[in-house]
């Protein structure tokens, strides 16, 4: 007799999803699991549970740029989560991690909440990038790089922390529904460095809250040298600023439209206003510090200020007091050496005109001024001169060379330096990303250095031979300790300048300006209000520089300003930039004489002291004797602005000092004797290595001794300015 066994109901389940299973398996190409958790760093692992994706471990994280297919499609720079990023709705992040890899959450556009430690000293390229549900972020410490939280149209509050040193441009761009930025120190938030353009989250936010109190009538704090590039710009709240003696810096952009400002307070130590530092402050009256010895691009654009303006010496920049109504006196001193085109256009109160020096000389500095526009307005009454000054000098020479016009830069041993005068063409620095290691986009492997000494060095019809090779090595990133020139020296014809060369021949960002050559624009087409970023009024645009950006897929560039922005662009996936070929050539060849493009010392400036206190660089940190053009290179950057700590930071991550392999015991005597002028203690030598060995780089050794009072004392004696060194302790 024939029995049937009925099958259980939990058996029939069991053999149901077993059947699910199988064909759900059998639909998926071989060899390919979802997984639900995996490692995502070399210490790191990832697990997903119930909508929330928790990252845990020690370490720095892989990065993720592919965000568009996952692990199947074969490439390793895919999110190992793609396939849940449409459940994932919270993320934790724990203790012990240090980074977030470049989009390693891009478009996680379910995700509500994110939790960062303390230990996140980075977050990558577009970490966070179209996460539109994401309402609000803390972020304690380190820096944040470009687009991190791009298109995060949900969010509404950002806390930044007092850690945090560094945001990178376009990090908050299209973050259209903040309405607040929270902070607790004013020290700290002035300190940041805001890479760019749509860097910092008040762009769209508007109110800035300082211990959770709405910050109206806004005081920096004593001590605070700096007012940082971008730092205030787009806030609204703000009805007042005092900024304390002993700040010799306003940033460019730092207080850009900020729209409900009637006063600002500035200092008598001041010395430097950015580009658009004050532009668009509709509402704010204030007088300028007899100091002041550069004014940047439209530094008070649109801004009334006082009804008595006086400048005494320096650089006034491209519109720098255009549309400045309420000014009816201006006083030009005659140690003014530079005068940008329409400074002066649209004063429509303007009465009076005094420069100091002679008629012939407003003549030549003043052509393109704008002020000749001013003598039709009704109030005008006219100018008058003095007779101080010597005569104004021509600007830096050129020579005409392969079709191209080129400046001179520096005439050295019968060899010209040249670059060109305009940007002549708009291009990527690398390839795109084809895996881990297309991470590191260092000049020797460029795509852009392979254009330049192939396409366009064959393109140029000149005999060649006057072309020098030239070795080219580049140093770290003096601000992000981002390595460079893995490869070492490279021998080029052609070559982009580095940071500290763009620093060093160019005595102010006014001289680093650059406009687009027609043939660029017609080249670039629809990307030229795109990546290929310029001023749509000067017509100024951004070029490349050869050094690593914040990251090692970031390259610096000089921004449309002429400053100089070492936080970078993330150079392999399309971002079109600027180029300014460089190349040394015979000088006699050209018919070039002399020492063009030498820079002249600053008033006041001793140059043996600079260069005694550049020798005891060479001397204690790399242990030998300056030779002749190591020095004249540093003593010319802190002529041209570098502070003492920066200078010292470029001799701590050279190339030179890493290949002594010292000890960590033996760097921090080294810098005992160099900061601190003494031997150390054996405390302190404990106390120091530990927090090397705790994973931070020198830059902690540069911060706790270069800010301190005895390496401030060594810098007066020298006539150097100490400057500051942000950095976040691991």
């Amino acid at each position: 007799m024939n029995t049937v066994r009925r099958l259980s109901s939990a058996t029939v389940k069991f053999v149901s999803l077993a059947i699910a299973v199988s064909v759900l398996f059998i639909m998926l190409p071989a060899g390919i699991v979802r997984a639900e958790s995996g490692n995502c760093g070399p210490g790191l692992s990832w697990s997903f549970s119930g909508g929330v994706l928790t990252i845990s471990g020690s370490g720095d994280m892989y990065d993720y740029p592919e965000h568009l297919h996952g692990p199947e499609s074969g490439n390793e720079l895919a999110q190992p989560w793609f396939h849940l990023k449409p459940s994932i709705t919270s993320i934790v992040i724990n203790e012990g991690v240090t980074s977030i890899g470049a989009g390693a959450f891009w478009g996680c556009n379910a995700l509500t909440s994110v939790s960062i430690p303390g230990s996140v000293q980075r977050i990558g390229f577009a970490a966070f990038a179209d996460d539109t549900a994401l309402g609000s972020v803390a972020i304690p410490n380190g820096v944040i790089g470009e687009a991190a939280f791009i298109r995060c149209s949900g969010m509404r509050t950002v806390t930044i922390g007092p850690g945090v040193t560094a945001v990178g441009i376009s990090a908050f761009e299209s973050c259209n529904g903040l309405n607040g930025v929270y902070i607790s120190d004013v020290a700290a938030w002035c300190r940041i460095y805001f890479g760019g353009n749509k860097a910092s989250p008040l762009e769209y936010a508007h109110n800035l809250y300082l211990n959770g109190a709405l910050v109206t009538n806004l005081t920096i704090p004593g001590g605070v040298t700096k007012v940082g590039d971008y730092a205030f710009e787009h806030c609204f709240s703000l009805t007042s600023v005092t900024i304390p003696e002993g700040c010799t810096t306003i940033g460019e952009y730092a207080f850009n439209n900020c729209q409900n400002i009637t006063t600002a307070s500035l200092p008598n130590s001041l010395t430097t206003i950015g580009s658009f530092a004050f532009a668009s402050c509709a509402r704010m009256h204030t007088a300028i510090p007899a100091g002041v010895s550069y004014i940047g691009e439209r530094a008070f654009n649109g801004a009334p200020l006082s009804s008595n303006i006086v400048v005494n010496q320096g650089v006034i920049g491209e519109r720098a007091f255009n549309a400045c109504g309420s000014v009816m006196d201006l006083t030009i001193g005659a140690g003014v050496t530079y005068i940008g085109s329409n400074a002066f256009n649209e004063m429509g109160g303007l009465r009076n005109i005094h420069y100091g020096s002679t008629q012939a000389n407003w003549n030549a500095l003043a052509a393109d001024s704008g002020y000749n526009k001013v003598v039709t307005y009704p109030y005008w009454r006219g100018i008058t001169f003095g007779s101080a000054g010597a005569n104004i000098q021509p600007s830096r020479s050129t020579v005409s060379f392969g079709g191209y016009t080129w400046d001179v830069l520096a005439v050295s041993n019968g060899n010209a330096l040249l670059i060109t005068h305009e940007v002549i063409a708009f291009k990527m620095f690398s390839g795109n990303y084809s895996g881990r290691g297309s991470m590191n986009t260092g000049w020797e492997g460029s795509s852009l250095r392979s254009w330049l000494n192939g396409a366009f060095l064959g393109s140029l019809p000149v005999d060649q031979s006057i072309i020098i090779p030239t070795s080219i090595s580049t140093s770290p990133n003096s601000r992000f300790g981002t390595p460079g020139a893995n490869g070492g020296a490279v021998t080029d014809r052609v070559f982009v300048l580095s940071v500290e060369e763009a620093q060093q021949y160019f005595s102010n960002d006014q001289q680093r300006t650059a406009v687009a050559s027609n043939a660029a624009l017609a080249g670039v087409g629809a990307a030229r209000n795109g990546s290929a970023q310029s001023d749509p009024t000067t017509g100024n645009t951004y070029w490349w520089l050869r050094t690593p950006g914040m990251f090692s897929y970031s390259t610096a560039y000089v921004n449309y300003t002429g400053s100089i922005r070492l936080d970078g662009v993330e150079s392999p996936t399309g971002a079109l930039v600027g180029v300014r070929p460089c190349m040394w050539v015979n000088a006699a060849a050209l018919g070039i004489t002399g020492t063009s493009g030498s820079s002249a010392a600053p008033s006041g400036a001793n140059i043996e002291q600079i260069s005694a206190f550049v020798d005891r660089l060479y001397a204690e940190f790399l242990g030998r004797s300056a030779d002749d053009a190591g020095r004249q290179y540093w003593v010319n950057k802190i002529l041209n602005g570098m502070s003492a700590v920066d200078v010292s930071a470029g001799f701590v991550f050279s190339n030179e000092l890493r290949d002594m392999h010292l000890s960590n015991e033996d760097f921090v005597r080294r810098a005992y004797t160099v900061y601190l002028n003494r031997e150390p203690d054996a405390a302190g030598i404990a106390y120091w290595v530990a927090f090397l060995e705790r994973g931070n780089d020198y830059g902690c050794i540069i911060h706790g001794f270069g800010e301190s009072a005895e390496f401030t004392g060594i810098c007066n004696s020298y006539g150097v300015t100490r400057g500051d060194y942000p950095y976040t302790y691991r």
